[in-house]
Order: structure tokens, then sequence, then C-alpha cells
């Protein structure tokens, strides 16, 4: 499979080649041609003949695995990871953090997890469904912190999250816990940002120390940083 080249641009007969081989014409050729269009094909190739394709939806800071194919006499042999790499490295270091996607059928979801996808927490918005939601980091974000394990300092910003949709206890632990990082000490700005596959009717609380700034569903916690495939802060608003 050394020979296999990948490219993040295609061309109708690259489309033509993909219908001839495609497992689901007439339900999937309508996400293909519409990613064509976008710019979002991804496509691989051996002796200049289409192989296997990734058709992706570009969000805001994420990019959604609409359909991910190999022609059937090339599966199993690693085509998917090939192109996979690629992505993550054409990616790299951009405004995309995260590759997400649901798995058709179900039991794909253990070739997703193979190559390094996680699925949703429990109780998301997405995993409700009886659809499997998963994602792939492929950027740095803010890792959460073992609660555990903490001791909150005075000086230290906090974000928690609890999977809880209807009510907020004050005696139960926060289900993640982040520990802030800023760029320098006079930005608001993070460091990595806050990523998060979660739910926004969650609960959130942002803490200094042991002192409460906020506490809410998360929908509510700062419209600038909406957006609507996952939560997501890249900076902190001032204490005023």
């Amino acid at each position: 499979m050394k020979d296999i080249k990948v490219s993040f641009t295609s061309t109708e007969q690259d489309v033509c080649e993909i219908r001839s081989w495609i497992d689901y014409p007439d339900s999937s050729m309508g996400t293909v041609y519409s990613c064509y269009k976008n710019n979002s094909l991804i496509i691989a190739t051996l002796d200049n003949k289409v192989i296997a394709y990734y058709a992706l939806i570009v969000n805001e800071i994420s990019m959604f695995i609409s359909l991910a194919e190999v022609k059937k006499e090339f599966r199993n042999k690693g085509v998917g990871k090939i192109i996979l790499n690629e992505i993550e490295k054409q990616f790299y270091n951009t405004q995309y953090k995260a590759l997400y996607l649901y798995c058709s059928p179900q039991e794909s979801q253990f070739y997703w997890k193979k190559i390094g996808f996680e699925c949703f927490p429990e109780n998301s918005r997405k995993n409700r469904s009886e659809k499997t939601y998963m994602y792939k980091i492929i950027n740095p974000i803010l890792e959460n912190t073992d609660h555990n394990q903490m001791i909150k300092t005075n000086e230290q910003e906090y974000l928690e999250v609890w999977n809880d949709k209807s009510s907020f206890f004050e005696d139960t632990s926060a289900n993640w816990v982040w520990k802030l990082e800023f760029i320098d000490s006079n930005s608001r700005g993070l460091k990595f940002p806050f990523l998060f596959f979660g739910d926004n009717h969650w609960k959130i609380r942002w803490s200094k120390g042991d002192k409460i700034i906020k506490e809410c569903d998360y929908k509510y916690f700062d419209r600038k940083n909406e957006i609507y495939e996952c939560m997501f802060i890249d900076r902190m608003p001032d204490f005023s």
C-alpha cells in the first residue's frame, strides 16, 4: 500500500469513479457530490484510480465525517487509516480541534475505536439517540483533571461539568474538572482551549479556588462561545 496517494482536491471524474463502486449510491452520492463542491472530499488513489474517500462537513472548530468508504477489494488493508493520518497532518495546528462521526453500521464503532476514536460521553446530546457518536482530538486541547486527586488552590481557576440536565446539587461532585491555563498573566485567552462533546444543558461551574464565579447550563455560559457540535471555550470572560 506504499504507492497510495491521498489528495485534498478531487475532480468530477473522481466522483464518477466513486459512484461506480460505492455500496449505496442512491443514498450516499448526494453527500459525496456536496462535499466535492465544498472542497471537503478527500480521496485515496492507487495507480490513478480512486480506492477510498472521506466526505467531511466542516464546522467552526471540528469536522464531521459524514461518509467514509474503501473500495471492497482494498478493505482491511489499512487504507482508511492512511487517509485519517493525512487528514490529521493537513489540519494540525489549525482552528480545527476534532473529528467526529456517528457509527453506521453500529458495529463500525469497533473499527473507529481501533484507530483512536472515543465515544461521546454517556447521555450527551447526540448519544441519547440509537446512533453511537464518536470523536477524535486532532489538535491540543485542555485536558481534564482527576477531581478525586485534585486539591483546589485560591489563585487557580477551574471549570467543572455535571452530566445532569434537570438540577444542580451543591453536594454532588462534578463529573469532570479542568484547571485553566492562560496564555500569560495579562490574558484571558486559554493556553489550550476547553473542548468537550457534552450537552448544552449540562451544568457548568467556573470558579477561582473555592469562590464560585458563575454556574449555569452551558448554553447560557457565554453566547460568544456557543458552538453547536460541542462545548468550546478559548477565552474566559473578564471577572467583571
